[in-house]
């Protein structure tokens, strides 16, 4: 099947921090993958608009950073470029998906992507950050955002 490509382009994505520490465990870990999934996943993002359709996505993923489970401490935050070409006549609803959960997870994949990369050579192995439920996300952010106004 011919992919189509999609007028959201990300330009650029720019790290901005990146920590990895191992903590060992006590014990021999029997199944990685399961303390994997123990893992606690804190997600923050926001969206700047910039001139000539341009925005930017900031993204921060810390995983395990309350070190309840001996393994990994990861945490990573960057910025994704975009810029949304051939909008003039999409429907607003579309646009704002591109612009809102689109670039969103595309950030949380160059993060994903980076922490696959640190981990590859570690003790327990390599960390790949589960798929996350996006729209999730925004509903807790919105209403963060409401609770605060």
């Amino acid at each position: 099947m011919k992919a189509n490509v999609s007028p959201l382009k990300l330009l650029n994505f720019y790290m901005l921090e990146n920590h990895f520490r191992f903590e060992e465990p006590e014990k021999d870990v029997k199944n990685v993958l399961e303390l994997f999934d123990k893992y606690e996943i804190e997600i923050d993002f926001s969206h700047f608009t910039l001139e000539n359709d341009f925005f930017e996505a900031h993204v921060k993923v810390q995983v395990n950073a309350d070190q309840k489970h001996k393994g990994y401490v990861l945490a990573a935050s960057g910025y994704g470029v975009f810029k949304l070409y051939e909008h003039s006549e999409m429907e607003e609803g579309v646009k704002d998906n591109l612009k809102g959960f689109s670039s969103v997870s595309i950030g949380i994949n160059c993060i994903r992507n980076l922490f696959s990369t640190s981990t590859a050579n570690a003790p327990m192995g390599r960390y790949i950050l589960p798929a996350i439920d996006i729209q999730s996300l925004f509903r807790d952010k919105e209403g963060q955002q409401t609770k605060a106004s």
